[in-house]
């Protein structure tokens, strides 16, 4: 059953239409049950005459291939309106200057919370904002601590601080000339900076992996347990971007494309869809490393 009737909106300024649905609904096994739906329609008008005759055609045209209409109940035309107040442009304004005003008020609040608690983390050597937001300054790519540190415009007083904090951590760095190093199987003496070390949790202990970059701008990639001789002297004796020599075997020449798709499993990479090759970033995987004493 459908029926159709004129109510009144929220503000009780303009009539609106509305349908009353009931129906059966099949459970099944279970049974069933009778569902009710109330769904507003349309907005109509201020007038009760207008409004009748909009919901009519209404009516009309969304059910002109039924043998027979819905009824349409027009006891709600009846109630009467608020008369709607229209508001002059200079009121307008004064309500516009009021939000905009209060709006302020509350940039303002979250601004002032938001400095207080940047400038704690920066107290502990923490970026504050930012993609590298919680991250130890120190520990952020060499590029971005650079960035910072360059700027000579600030837009607050936290981005000052910041680029004065980055300045002590500036390092000059190989530049990345994205070749792969020697051949595939050599035994290699290697002269190169270190720039990143990761450690991960295992089910057989604590590994580490370390990257690093050459003169000539190729870089190189070692990993293994913390307790293997090179390893235990890599954290015990070196920190990011300090030189090191050491001999090494070139395990594999890696080229990773971004566009690729591929999953990993247990070591074995599995190609779903081949990269474009528009962007291929090269680095060289190095095993048995040993320092030379």
């Amino acid at each position: 059953m459908i029926t159709y009737y004129i109510s009144t909106g929220r503000g009780n300024n303009l009539y609106t239409l509305r349908c009353y649905r009931k129906f059966w609904v099949d459970l099944g096994a279970l049974g069933g049950r009778i569902q009710e739906e109330d769904e507003y329609i349309k907005t109509l008008c201020a007038d009760s005459d207008l409004a009748i005759k909009k919901a009519k055609d209404y009516i009309d045209t969304k059910h002109s291939s039924d043998e027979r209409k819905p009824d349409l109940k027009t006891d709600g035309a009846t109630s009467n309106l608020y008369k709607i107040k229209r508001r002059s442009s200079e009121e307008v304004e004064i309500i516009r200057i009021r939000q905009a005003f209060s709006e302020g008020i509350k940039k303002g609040i979250a601004f002032k919370k938001w400095r207080l608690e940047a400038h704690k983390k920066l107290d502990d050597g923490i970026v504050p904002f930012g993609h590298w937001e919680d991250i130890e300054i120190k520990k952020m790519p060499m590029k971005n601590i650079q960035y910072f540190a360059s700027l000579t415009e600030y837009k607050s007083e936290v981005h000052k601080r910041l680029s004065d904090l980055c300045k002590p951590h500036c390092k000059d760095v190989f530049e990345d000339r994205n070749k792969h190093f020697a051949n595939i199987g050599d035994k290699v003496n290697v002269k190169a900076m270190i720039v990143k070390i990761d450690h991960w949790k295992t089910d057989f202990g604590t590994s580490i992996s370390t990257h690093y970059i050459t003169e000539e701008g190729e870089k190189l990639k070692t990993f293994g347990s913390c307790t293997t001789a090179f390893n235990k002297a890599l954290v015990d004796d070196y920190k990011i971007y300090d030189m090191i020599e050491f001999t090494a075997t070139v395990k594999a020449h890696d080229s990773f494309d971004p566009t690729e798709e591929y999953d990993m499993d247990f070591g074995k990479k599995f190609v779903h869809k081949e990269g474009d090759g528009k962007v291929v970033y090269k680095s060289t995987k190095l095993i048995r490393p040993k320092l030379i004493s």
